[in-house]
């Protein structure tokens, strides 16, 4: 490959990976997988020759998925260590875990932490809340990230099979 060639490449892949990112930013501002769909359709419809730019946008995904699960115990940590430092146990294992406390079981802790006083157990009750409605947010783009990175996984697959297809027999190669 020649030094032209390689830096049109590169800039090629550079603005491909950009326009991911701008498309995925809408994706999770809409709550919907339409932007990036329609330029993973495109690609694909484009043929074969796509499946480096497709495995790009893949990264792309899973770059930001993972952001939002490291994003999703820091917020959680934060929140243990405010609590903890009250007095409070923090009444789950994991983020995700924390999303399912309702108010029974939010009742039972606090039950639990009787000799606690009620000003720091309400504190500590909307701090959870709080921390609860950060993470739900996190949770669903967490699950639209994924159902993009399956979707783009079957269409790869399917790209990579017609490929395959698509090329000459082994015997016609040698």
């Amino acid at each position: 490959m020649k030094q032209d060639d390689w830096f049109l490449h590169y800039m090629e892949q550079h603005y491909l990976a950009e326009q991911a990112e701008v498309l995925l930013q809408q994706c999770l501002e809409q709550r919907s997988p339409a932007p990036l769909q329609a330029l993973v359709e495109r690609l694909v419809i484009e043929g074969p020759h796509n499946l480096p730019a497709l495995h790009l946008i893949w990264k792309v995904i899973v770059q930001r998925r993972t952001q939002i699960e490291q994003d999703a115990h820091s917020l959680w940590h934060d929140l243990k260590h405010l609590l903890e430092s009250q007095g409070l146990p923090l009444p789950a294992s994991s983020p995700w875990e924390a999303l399912y406390l309702d108010e029974q079981a939010l009742q039972r802790w606090a039950d639990a932490l009787s000799d606690a006083p009620l000003e720091v157990l309400e504190e500590g009750r909307r701090a959870l809340r709080n921390t609860q409605t950060l993470l739900q947010d996190m949770r669903e783009a967490w699950a639209l990230l994924r159902a993009l990175e399956e979707d783009l996984e079957g269409w790869a697959w399917g790209l990579a099979r017609l490929a395959a297809l698509s090329s000459p027999p082994f015997e016609q190669v040698l």
